[in-house]
């Protein structure tokens, strides 16, 4: 099998899957620095962002080049190798363990058992993430509701006080005292914007959840 065969699917380990790098290295028979230069060097889609130079180092180092003398310069080969400059233009194998036939054969059996392992953590990763959104949806539904029947209530509790100061006829000194009103009709509507969104909000989780034409 040819190495850039490989290369492709430790590239597809990397960028499709969340297996760890140093799995990935220890798969591909290579380093972790080894894996992370093909990463740099053939545009792999990185895992994480990383984060620009300072400016000041930035201008600093803008349009420097290492000088080299003529005919001086190393030729490079297989690996990153150094080859006669005789033959720096003739074609040579690239790709992870490109003269390494056995470790090759070694890789892509190691890969092969990796593959199933890989898609199978990342479908329970994916059923993990949709069962935490669902239970995030229903946790605002029920804060939502809970929300605004405590409001129901405190409301109800509110107009009975205040009916019952405003026909208090006994001692004023005994009237009962009447709690500060909970809210008013935008408080009310205001929380059922809030349970409506939350269930929208479930609705739509529920929506992801479902099979395809179902």
């Amino acid at each position: 099998m040819p190495p850039q065969d490989l290369t492709a699917r430790i590239r597809a380990l990397y960028e499709e899957t969340s297996v760890p790098v140093r799995e990935i290295a220890a798969i591909a028979g290579v380093t972790e620095r080894t894996l992370y230069k093909y990463v740099e060097k053939h545009g792999w889609t990185k895992r994480y962002a990383v984060l620009p130079r300072g400016r000041a180092a930035a201008a600093h180092n803008r349009g420097r080049r290492w000088a080299s003398t003529a005919g001086r310069v190393p030729a490079k080969g297989s690996g990153g190798r150094f080859i006669r400059r005789d033959d720096s233009g003739q074609p040579f194998p690239t790709g992870l363990k490109a003269l390494d036939a056995q470790g090759r054969a070694e890789a892509q059996a190691r890969c092969d058992a990796a593959d199933p392992l890989a898609r199978e953590a990342q479908q329970e990763a994916m059923r993990v993430h949709q069962a935490d959104a669902r239970l995030r949806a229903w946790r605002a539904v029920e804060r939502a509701l809970k929300n605004l029947t405590q409001f129901k209530d405190d409301h109800r509790a509110w107009r009975k006080a205040e009916r019952l100061a405003k026909d208090w006829g006994g001692d004023p000194w005994r009237r009962p005292k009447v709690p500060p009103c909970p809210g008013d009709e935008t408080t009310e509507r205001a929380l059922r914007l809030a349970l409506a969104a939350a269930s929208d909000y479930l609705e739509a989780v529920q929506r992801a959840d479902a099979p395809a034409g179902a």
